[in-house]
């Protein structure tokens, strides 16, 4: 199961100056061809929408991945779904 965190959990670990440093290194490996990126890309049937986007870090051998559904327009396909529509 890939973890997820919070905002909240995100803060206690990270520090801005760490982060900025670590953009800048990703970055320069990106200007390099040494990372890739996925980018978003979107479906829909109806009004539900999904979206994923991702990448790969080679130096640090990481690679991440984010995928949500637009609530919005998911809950209303549900409620046109559920009348019967």
């Amino acid at each position: 199961m890939m973890p997820s965190l919070s905002d909240a959990q995100l803060a206690a670990y990270l520090d801005y100056a760490s982060v900025i440093e670590t953009l800048d290194a990703v970055f320069a490996d990106l200007a390099r061809g040494q990372t890739a990126i996925l980018p978003r890309q979107r479906c829909a049937v109806g009004p539900a929408k999904f979206s994923g986007m991702g990448g790969l870090w080679a130096a640090k051998n990481m690679a991440a991945t984010k995928s949500y559904p637009t609530a919005c327009a998911w809950l209303a396909w549900q409620r046109h779904s559920a009348a019967g529509a």
